[in-house]
């Protein structure tokens, strides 16, 4: 008997290579994670991760497709999505005692298929 196809189970997954690819590129970049899947309440941060070289703290939105879409991944972070992780980075930052230290929104798109990984640093 084949299993059934349950496309919730199979996002989650695409979500968790997806993450797992940026947080390998990141380090191949000389970065250091600081938290996976960071929640505040019903916010979540998906990378959280130190510049070695800086010290900037890196707050990562992990997007994940497959060619073919229509759209790039980036494009899914609208300004309400961009609102929560700043709340989430607020209190982050606040948790950790690092209020003060520079910080910026990155933006990881994956690409599934061929694996590949652009880090769009300063994404907003």
């Amino acid at each position: 008997m084949r299993p059934i196809w349950n496309p919730s189970k199979a996002k989650a997954e695409a979500g968790r290579r997806g993450e797992a690819l940026a947080q390998s590129a990141y380090r191949r970049a000389g970065y250091e994670v600081l938290a996976n899947n960071y929640r505040c309440g019903h916010y979540e941060i998906d990378l959280i991760l130190r510049e070695k070289r800086t010290g900037t703290v890196v707050f990562c939105e992990v997007k994940a497709r497959s060619a073919g879409t229509r759209t790039f991944p980036r494009e899914a972070v609208g300004q309400t999505k961009q609102s929560y992780l700043r709340r989430a980075a607020q209190q982050f930052l606040i948790e950790r005692e690092l209020t003060g230290v520079p910080c910026r929104f990155d933006v990881a798109e994956v690409w599934l298929d061929v694996n590949k990984t652009e880090l769009i640093e300063n994404a907003f």
